[in-house]
């Protein structure tokens, strides 16, 4: 897959085959991204939904990023960040409310500190300072391993969570899905990098 011809998107061992992306662009034909497939109304276009979507969450974004430089450099900008981001990209992916995980997510005698869950999905939020491949002293889900790894463990754990799971801040989300082994699957969307230029998902 070229950097170029997805600025937004890293993927990271084999979460999907190289081509598919360019499959979804090139065809109309899969299964699954119809205006249907996705609830739309008949006479919607999938591209409208896309742009309406797109137009939403870059007038959040803008609102976001401005109020950043004002907090405190040693603030971890969790509170702002699910508040005036996370929270209506994640409605917008159409999860809606997420439901926090106040003690965390127990699995046999171990408690993985994940922020927040949607059905059987764990969603880890995090601040716009926190990254997500390595660790960050004092910060809970953050502190004793990458939030990355910490989402992984859980999977790799827990019988009841399943599928796609995600560490999020500000700048960048990760979906991990449940490996067949013991392999990690990411898919890395940067999403800083794709608002902040105007790149559109439909082109």
């Amino acid at each position: 897959m070229e950097v170029r011809a997805y600025p937004s998107v890293t993927v990271v061992d084999g979460l999907f085959p190289a081509d598919t992306l360019s499959r979804l662009l090139e065809t109309r034909h899969l299964p699954g991204v119809s205006a249907q497939d996705y609830g739309l109304a008949e006479i919607e276009s999938l591209q409208d939904a896309i742009t309406r979507s797109w137009s939403r969450l870059t007038a959040i974004w803008t609102s976001y990023r401005a109020a950043i430089p004002r907090i405190s450099a040693d603030s971890r900008a969790t509170s702002i960040t699910r508040d005036r981001w996370l929270r209506f990209l994640f409605d917008e992916l159409g999860y809606g409310p997420l439901r926090p995980a106040r003690t965390g997510i127990k699995v046999g005698s171990d408690v993985y500190p994940v922020s927040h869950e949607w059905e059987a999905v764990p969603v880890h939020l995090l601040g716009w300072h926190i990254p997500l491949d390595r660790r960050t002293a004092g910060i809970a889900g953050a502190a004793t391993r990458s939030p990355q790894s910490l989402v992984q463990g859980l999977l790799n754990r827990s019988d009841r969570h399943c599928g796609a799971s995600s560490a999020t801040v500000g700048s960048c989300c990760s979906f991990v899905r449940l490996p067949p082994l013991s392999d990690r699957r990411i898919l890395s969307s940067t999403w800083r990098r794709c608002l902040t230029s105007g790149i559109s998902p439909t082109t």
